[in-house]
């Protein structure tokens, strides 16, 4: 029986990625409210604090990331890399390798990233700290707006 490629990368690379910083932050928020109240917990969450507090971190380390290119990136350098990013995406040929398919996903994937930015650049012109969306939730309701 032959793999197909296309059904292995569904596994190795999930395409769910649309509003990767909505996710971030949602993530983040219900995160840290668990770990506030880990006493109610489940007991298997409970053993893996530490783990969910190293995955906080990284949520935190990932959206100021974000919040950095985002904040000091201008809407023209922000079309300019998605024109770029497009154009090595549209030489798709039928993929000849595993790896050939794997670099054209996350090509396409920088592609969505940057679109999502573009339509954050135009509701909001700078991406504050992960903790001022926790705190002020209206704000990013007004961000996904």
């Amino acid at each position: 029986m032959a793999i197909k490629i296309e059904g292995l990368l569904g596994l190795l690379l999930p395409g769910k990625i649309e509003f990767k910083i909505a996710d971030i932050l949602m993530e983040y928020s219900v995160l840290r409210e668990k770990l506030n109240t880990a006493d109610r917990q489940s007991r298997y969450f409970r053993k893996a604090i530490e783990s969910k507090k190293t995955r906080l971190l990284e949520l935190q380390k990932e959206f100021e990331e974000i919040r950095i290119l985002f904040n000091e990136s201008s809407v023209d350098f922000l079309i300019e890399q998605l024109k770029k990013t497009s154009e090595k995406t549209s030489y798709r040929k039928k993929p000849r390798s595993l790896i050939y398919h794997i670099t054209w996903c996350s090509l396409s994937e920088k592609v969505k990233f940057f679109y999502e930015l573009l339509h954050y650049k135009d509701k909001i012109k700078q991406l504050m700290p992960i903790d001022h969306y926790e705190e002020n939730p209206e704000e990013f309701l007004k961000m996904l707006g």
